[in-house]
């Protein structure tokens, strides 16, 4: 079984579908689905019963303002153990260092303006940038408050 479960690892998409295409359907006893459906919730980092059902609610007082580099601060408003959501306060002549992406990031400016390397961004604009690519210095001279979301940092 478990060299079963490593062939299956290294399998993609591509290598996966002709292989469902030929599988004749099998009828389940409860019992069986029963089984299959407690692996699979026990395999589950976070139990089922404990995962949120509520909205999640950050309200403008709520939290805690973090330093992030000089002269800008961080306010986690959600992170889980791949994304994070975060308010970014920059103050007037704050630079932000250049970093390379792991995961997507979008960044929507709630106030003031930032340069995005030589890109200038203004209340209301959005950015994003893709898996794999760096991300140049940010830079403002008057100050911005940016909404984050990007890979959760240790």
């Amino acid at each position: 079984m478990t060299n079963q479960i490593a062939i299956a690892e290294d399998l993609d998409g591509d290598h996966l579908t002709p292989l469902f295409e030929v599988l004749t359907p099998v009828e389940l006893s409860a019992g069986e689905v029963s089984r299959m459906r407690n692996r699979l919730l026990s395999s589950l980092k976070q139990p089922v019963a404990s995962m949120r059902t509520t909205p999640n609610t950050v309200h403008a007082n709520d939290g805690e303002w973090e330093f992030f580099a000089p002269l800008i601060t961080m306010k986690v408003l959600r992170r889980d153990e791949k994304t994070m959501t975060a308010l970014l306060k920059f103050l007037p002549n704050a630079v932000a260092p250049s970093h390379h992406h792991i995961l997507e990031e979008e960044c929507f400016i709630l106030e003031g303006e930032i340069y995005m390397g030589d890109i200038l961004l203004r209340t209301g604009d959005y950015q994003s940038s893709y898996i794999g690519t760096d991300h140049p210095a940010a830079h403002t001279q008057t100050g911005c408050l940016m909404l984050l979301r990007t890979h959760a940092t240790t």
